[in-house]
């Protein structure tokens, strides 16, 4: 609104003598002829853009048109996830995106949201309803998303509110990160709930695995949580015999001091 339009708004609503002062300064908020441009709403904007793209794209049919629309909201939604823009999200949701819509590899915004480490974006989500349980495609959830990027304030947030970790999966996890030595993320599966001593599907627990590839640091954290170093896995082969055969020192010695399991 130019300086002269508004002086000219002022000087009419002034002139009101039989508004209250309430009245007036409502008067002066709102559009009475046009003078001020009022802002778009959120949700027409949003389905003016799905109605754009669906005639640009000649999709008709029902399916298509939610696929299209499932698509893009999630589109939207991960941007402003990733950039940690809670006003923007508060602002989609408002048009009425759908928060729950997922990607092609069924990540949800609370995955993107728990690798990141945005806490306010994460409890506002949480407060929405998405769910924590939520899987990708590749088996993994918030938790363990979290986990994975050693974010252990999300992974404290995420187990307050409920989440747990799946033990059908929970040994495989576990002992790739003792192979690679991830100490780290070892010690927030612990914070999540888990038992170290969980085997995968070949009977081989973390402490199998930290021996056989050396990681020391794993294997000294794994004694001190009293891991059972004489388990077998389906092979019969425990995490003592490995040390024995590799003739490692230091493993040897850690082994020779750390706690059993008997």
């Amino acid at each position: 609104m130019t300086a002269e339009a508004a002086l000219t708004k002022m000087s009419y609503v002034l002139g009101k003598a039989d508004w209250s002062l309430q009245m007036k300064k409502q008067a002066m908020m709102r559009s009475i002829r046009g003078e001020l441009t009022q802002p778009p709403d959120p949700e027409r904007a949003y389905n003016s853009l799905l109605e754009s793209i669906s005639q640009f794209l000649n999709l008709s049919h029902p399916t298509e048109v939610q696929n299209l629309q499932s698509a893009v909201s999630h589109v939207l939604l991960s941007s402003a996830v990733l950039h940690n823009d809670l006003n923007r999200i508060v602002k989609l949701c408002d048009s009425g995106i759908n928060i729950h819509a997922v990607n092609s590899d069924k990540r949800s915004l609370l995955h993107i949201a728990a690798g990141a480490s945005h806490i306010d974006v994460i409890k506002f989500l949480l407060l929405k309803g998405l769910s924590i349980h939520t899987k990708d495609s590749y088996g993994q959830t918030a938790l363990t998303e979290a986990i994975r990027h050693e974010r252990q304030e999300v992974v404290e947030i995420l187990v307050e509110n409920g989440a747990n970790l799946d033990l059908n999966t929970l040994g495989d996890f576990l002992t790739r990160c003792a192979a690679n030595g991830h100490l780290k993320r070892l010690q927030l599966f612990e914070v999540a709930g888990a038992d170290l001593n969980t085997p995968n599907k070949s009977g081989r627990t973390a402490l199998h695995e930290a021996c056989l590839h050396k990681k020391t640091k794993v294997i000294k954290y794994l004694l001190t949580k009293g891991v059972n170093k004489i388990c077998p896995d389906l092979l019969g082969i425990t995490p003592e015999d490995i040390a024995i055969k590799l003739q490692d020192a230091d493993i040897l010695r850690l082994m020779a001091v750390g706690n059993s399991k008997r």
